[in-house]
């Protein structure tokens, strides 16, 4: 019973509908219990925990809206374009700038790189990230303890980075001031580590009104990437993780329903997926339409 229940988590994560996190959460265990389980490291009560998991999992299951609300990972031109920069950034120790509009994959396609390889510090700024809030980030992801002024973790981060090819990379950069941008470019140029600003398209924009007075710090930026929406063939591989059998018929449908936009599409397929569910229930024959799409896409797309 333990490994099919542990087979069965494990698809669950696998497929994207649920975390580790969250199944954690929902089973009142921590994330460091559950992960241990499910490699069978836990040196705990296991008959516990696994009952625990299955009535979430038994919960789950007779809910009628168990429907993936969160679509498998797959590589998109997004994936690509952002790896193909962070890649450069890293072993040439250049300082690189993505940008795209928000939901079309960008911090997914960053955690893939960060989980498919090695040496990347990955962090998300946020409104009010001071330069203290983020050397103190980096300075944690190193080991450290996240504490002291600037110059102190500088000097930390500068001695454990330097020469080892490694890469920052700061999501949701356009929350970063000029004061920040200069101090990691400080980081950048005394340790040879490569630096990645993955943002808004504002955040380009925010650039160039520093260029006149502090022109060093946009000059040092050597690999911009603009990136625009989902391509239709992005879409296609997208909508064929949930709906394989009707993809080809109304990929279309949903790339023009979403713009191009994964996030909008998640959204979009969830609601078109229950629709057919609820119809399916006086339909037997009910299938997913072009028609359906647009309908659906009226209600839920803002």
């Amino acid at each position: 019973m333990a490994n099919q229940v542990r087979e069965e988590l494990i698809e669950l994560i696998n497929s994207g509908i649920i975390s580790q996190a969250q199944i954690a959460g929902e089973c009142g265990l921590s994330t460091a219990t559950i992960s241990m389980w499910l490699q069978s490291k836990y040196s705990g009560d296991n008959a516990k925990v696994e009952n625990t998991i299955k009535r979430v999992l038994d919960r789950r299951k007779k809910d009628d809206n168990l429907i993936a609300k969160r679509l498998p990972f797959t590589q998109t031109s997004v994936t690509k374009a952002i790896c193909e920069v962070a890649e450069v950034c890293q072993m040439n120790g250049l300082i690189g700038l993505v940008t795209g509009e928000s939901g079309i994959g960008k911090t997914r396609s960053i955690e893939w790189y960060c989980s498919n390889g090695t040496g990347v510090i990955h962090i998300r700024a946020h409104a009010k990230y001071s330069t203290k809030d983020v050397f103190a980030d980096i300075h944690r992801a190193l080991g450290f303890d996240g504490t002291g002024n600037v110059h102190k973790m500088m000097n930390d981060i500068v001695s454990k980075i330097s020469g080892n090819k490694r890469l920052i990379i700061i999501d949701e950069a356009e929350h970063l001031t000029a004061n920040t941008l200069d101090e990691i470019r400080q980081i950048n140029d005394r340790s040879g580590a490569g630096v990645l600003y993955v943002g808004l398209p504002k955040f380009r924009a925010q650039l160039k009104t520093l260029r006149s007075k502090f022109e060093y710090i946009v000059n040092r930026i050597s690999v911009p990437r603009r990136i625009d929406q989902l391509s239709t063939d992005d879409v296609e591989a997208l909508v064929r993780t949930v709906l394989p059998e009707a993809a080809g018929k109304v990929s279309a449908e949903f790339h023009s329903a979403s713009a191009g936009n994964a996030r909008v599409l998640e959204t979009l397929i969830f609601n078109v997926q229950r629709t057919l569910r609820i119809r399916q229930k006086t339909e037997r024959d009910a299938v997913i339409t072009p028609d359906m799409i647009r309908q659906v896409a009226i209600h839920v797309i803002v």
